[in-house]
């Protein structure tokens, strides 16, 4: 994360993008579980170093290479975790409307080729990855009876906007994805009829502040609690169960430290927004749209946790990163 963030701002925003992330995933008891929102982690920073590489190579066939591993490793973020993509559509987005206003003539179509190669490299490889899981998957994919994007919207608008069981099991039992459809709309249509607009946003309000309040990223919240197989064999060992495992006596210690670095996080944001010039910080202007479809989509799907939030770390971070400096560092250099 902070070569990438280095070769987009500057060593001292990279500095601080590390010592972030560090602080973050130096103790957390998420880098060693198989959540999908941690395994997009790697392809999401290493398109956004592809990212870097392309805004400062000179050579246009370097700079199509990485146009071509972007819109691949967006296929792998897709196919894992189709929300990681909002980087992708808000570069796009920013690029597009940033050439379209470009007066030089020559290189905006260079550029606009660059992304079009990029959308081009998407849709090939996710077109390729299909073709893949139809023939050479063990399991056999049945497409017409897959869950439908509705069933994640009623999801996100009923309870506390997080998985709901009873829904899920409901929605299955109508078989084919396309009755699963209308089932999903129609209770959506209900769902808003009984809300009302005004409840409707004090609901998303209450929703947006379980996507982002905890900085230990709902860890624990899940679960119950499991007592371990075997005695602790020191005092080490007790020490660790006792702060990682669901219900262990420290594990509120742990929680406050994170929640602590997340408030550090949430600041530098904040600060990134006050000072952020859209002509002029172009990759800021990238990273917070994307930070914006990130909670757009938590809002509108299922989300109400914040664990939800890990997928969008590696824009959040440097996003942070440089609203600390601008607002330090860079006054202490004046």
């Amino acid at each position: 994360m902070q070569s990438r963030t280095y070769k987009v701002f500057n060593r001292r925003v990279a500095l601080n993008a590390y010592l972030l992330f560090f602080f973050f995933f130096m103790l957390t008891p998420y880098i060693q579980t198989p959540y999908s929102d941690i395994a997009v982690l790697v392809p999401i920073s290493l398109a956004l170093l592809c990212f870097a590489g392309l805004e400062t190579a000179t050579h246009v066939y370097l700079r199509l290479l990485f146009a071509i591993l972007i819109g691949f490793l967006f296929v792998v973020v897709y196919e894992t975790k189709p929300s990681g993509i909002v980087l992708l559509i808000a570069w796009t987005l920013d690029d597009i409307t940033r050439e379209l206003l470009n007066k030089h003539k020559s290189r905006k179509t260079l550029n606009l080729i660059v992304v079009l190669v990029v959308m081009l490299s998407f849709v090939g490889g996710q077109y390729v990855a299909n073709k893949f899981v139809e023939t050479h998957s063990p399991v056999r994919v049945v497409k017409n009876r897959a869950l439908p994007w509705q069933h994640f919207v009623l999801i996100g608008m009923t309870g506390n906007g997080g998985y709901n069981s009873p829904i899920r099991h409901t929605t299955l039992d109508f078989v084919t994805t396309k009755k699963m459809a209308q089932y999903s709309s129609q209770q959506i249509s209900k769902r808003l009829n009984t809300l009302g607009f005004v409840s409707y946003l004090q609901f998303l309000a209450g929703k947006q502040i379980r996507n982002s309040d905890r900085g230990d990223f709902s860890w624990g919240q899940e679960g119950i609690p499991q007592p371990p197989f075997n005695r602790t064999k020191g005092s080490l060992q007790d020490r660790i169960r006792s702060v990682y495992l669901i219900g262990g006596r420290h594990q509120a210690d742990m929680s406050f430290y994170y929640q602590v670095v997340w408030l550090l996080a949430l600041v530098g944001i904040l600060l990134s927004l006050v000072k952020v010039n859209p002509v002029k910080d172009k990759w800021v202007s990238i990273l917070i749209l994307s930070m914006l479809g990130a909670f757009l989509y938590l809002l509108l799907f299922e989300g109400g946790r914040s664990r939800y939030l890990i997928q969008y770390l590696p824009t959040l971070i440097p996003l942070s990163a440089w609203g600390w400096y601008v607002n330090t560092e860079k006054n202490i250099e004046n």
